[in-house]
């Protein structure tokens, strides 16, 4: 009879695999160090392998631990997704409701969020179509509500609140692809004027292009789909301008008006069509909390409800169900490395439409359908099998045969993995050398090996030399020593004063280092439960700045217990910056490329966040 896997130990294993530490693991499952061990040593003794090495300068996994560690996430998830299922109460009642997709993925998730949490026994289900449409479906009774928009003023529907509309161009330092016939001109300057639009029948569309006429500029359409994703990622590429409710503008995107030559747009409102007859009262629960919230405009200004276990998040749900809405065209592709036996890793699109399964095998259970031209997360693949574990926003889903995978390209041609790059200097600054001069950016990443090396030593942050940097070691009897910090060496950070660093060494002992050439450390890569990254320029979300670690800690932990649950799991962001000869900390998320940043960031924003997005050196 085949032996049963503890799911105690298995967390356990995993709970060491995410923090690199047998200690940080206790305090993270609540149990002493020494039990956390003896279970990985009965894990150990179950399936015949060593997980982890161990030594003096910490824990390593083995290769056998690396296999073992993906199908233990699986495991711990589908259990916990059985626990959470079989204590929840029945379903008692569903709410069919449609609405475009900026509003799926800009104004319903926190709505959907609150509402679930109070009406946990109510299914919702929802499904993005353009508002004339979705406004003939109702009449038909294929909808519950339909949340839509409308001229100012129009007939039809529940005014919820008007909202004001803005012209939307990409941000001024947005660099241009190399090709671009713009050259370094401004988007908006060209003529006739690009513009990046949802498809006819908008009527955010048919105001911007009347606005336009009215005025006698002359315009192209240039890219259209019923994606807000993909037109945010168009505007953000450069390929046009676009229009759209102000609450549905990422703060990434800059928006224009008078002052760039661009008439003002009329409001619109926001309206929510019932169906005929007389309404369930879960449908008339949803249309309040509706009116309340995207009525009241309270949205991001209150806590999000509790988080219920096992179910998948609101944002998450909203985008599996508004799957089939991106463009049936199918993406520019280039040729699958996969097809010449490169397994891919980073961001993807499916060249088809397929089925995603819980484990890497034919015969493993389906999970959910996705279509062609859907963009996920490439995990990796597993050695000798020829399917790739894939997640959706960060959340790994299952499987997908590895040929059904293709590079993700921008639609102007640039491959999104790794973000935009390096941006070239401005002609006439000077050159920096590449190992010698310090770096111009407050915040870094750093390879896992060099992290885990330097976080024996506990401290109050860690930094990176960005260059050679001379240091003085203080030994233990009253002597000195000059040293040279190579360029990536990672240290512990203790404390700084008048310029002057003072740093904790994996040797036991402290030396001093001047700031200058210093970069704080956000967090290592790869990181567990975040998005995979690839070599190009990398981003992280500033939350905000302390004048003391332990101020700084307080805030990661109020942010991951409140908007910021999906990083919960993460070890603390908290990361030492050198202003004017000050030492403070910055709060924050990282890292992610230009891509996935700028999709956390308008989740956050969603919440009342104020999101700064900071370019990270990496080493």
């Amino acid at each position: 009879m085949p032996a049963n896997l503890d799911t105690d130990l298995l967390r356990a294993f995993v709970a060491v695999a995410d923090s690199a530490s047998f200690t940080r693991a206790g305090e993270r499952l609540g149990r002493t160090q020494a039990a956390v061990s003896q279970q990985v040593r009965r894990l150990e003794d179950m399936v015949g392998k060593r997980v982890f090495e161990r030594d003096t300068h910490g824990v390593r996994m083995t290769r056998d631990g690396e296999v073992l560690l993906a199908y233990a996430r699986r495991m711990l998830t589908l259990n916990d997704e059985v626990m959470a299922l079989m204590r929840r109460g029945p379903t008692v009642a569903s709410v069919r409701i449609g609405t475009p997709d900026d509003y799926a993925t800009m104004l319903l998730p926190e709505v959907l969020a609150r509402f679930n949490a109070a009406y946990p026994e109510v299914m919702v289900e929802v499904v993005c179509d353009n508002s004339p449409d979705l406004v003939a479906e109702i009449e038909k009774g294929r909808y519950d509500l339909a949340l839509v928009t409308r001229k100012a003023g129009e007939d039809g529907g529940e005014l919820v609140r008007r909202e004001p509309v803005s012209w939307v161009a990409p941000p001024l330092d947005a660099a241009p692809p190399q090709d671009s016939p713009s050259g370094h001109r401004p988007v908006e300057s060209l003529d006739p004027l690009p513009l990046a639009l949802f498809p006819k029948g908008c009527v955010v569309r048919d105001l911007a292009v009347a606005a336009l006429d009215g005025m006698g500029r002359d315009w192209r359409v240039a890219f259209t789909s019923k994606s807000v994703v993909a037109v945010h990622g168009a505007v953000m590429g450069g390929l046009g301008v676009t229009a759209m409710e102000a609450c549905t503008v990422p703060p990434t995107l800059r928006r224009i008006g008078p002052a760039e030559g661009f008439p003002d747009l009329p409001d619109v409102d926001i309206a929510l069509h019932r169906a005929r007859g007389t309404a369930p009262k879960p449908v008339r629960l949803l249309a309040d909390a509706i009116h309340d919230l995207v009525g009241g405009q309270r949205l991001g200004h209150r806590k999000p409800g509790p988080r219920r276990p096992g179910g998948l998040p609101a944002a998450l749900a909203i985008l599996l169900a508004c799957a089939g809405t991106l463009p049936t065209t199918p993406p520019a592709r280039a040729q699958s490395p996969v097809a010449i036996g490169a397994p891919l890793t980073g961001e993807v699109v499916l060249n088809r439409d397929i089925e995603v399964r819980i484990g890497p095998s034919e015969d493993a259970r389906i999970v959910m359908t996705l279509k062609q031209g859907k963009a996920l997360n490439a995990l990796g693949t597993p050695r000798g099998t020829f399917w790739t574990e894939v997640a959706i926003g960060g959340q790994p889903i299952g499987y997908v045969p590895a040929d059904s995978l293709d590079p993700a390209l921008m639609v102007t041609g640039r491959p999104a993995v790794g973000g935009e790059g390096p941006r070239p200097p401005k002609p006439g600054s000077p050159a920096q050398p590449a190992d010698t001069a310090p770096s111009h950016r407050s915040a870094a990443v750093v390879p896992r090996a060099a992290w885990d090396k330097a976080a024996q030593t506990p401290a109050e942050g860690y930094v990176v030399a960005a260059g050679p940097i001379a240091a003085t070691e203080l030994l233990t009897n009253r002597k000195r020593r000059g040293f040279t910090l190579r360029k990536g060496d990672v240290v512990a950070l203790i404390g700084a004063a008048n310029g002057e660093a003072t740093l904790a060494l994996p040797a036991g002992t402290r030396a001093l280092a001047p700031v200058q050439g210093l970069v704080g450390v956000v967090a290592p890569y790869p990181l567990p439960g975040m998005p995979p990254v690839e070599p190009g320029m990398l981003y992280g979300i500033k939350l905000g700045e302390y004048v003391s670690y332990a101020e700084g800690s307080r805030a990661w932990k109020e942010f991951t217990a409140g908007p910021g649950t999906a990083y919960r799991d993460l070890p603390p962001m908290v990361w030492p910056v050198f202003r004017k000869g000050k030492l403070l900390y910055e709060v924050g998320v990282a890292p992610f490329t230009r891509l996935q940043v700028d999709t956390a960031c308008g989740t956050l924003a969603q919440r009342g966040l104020d999101c700064t997005v900071i370019e990270l050196d990496t080493f």
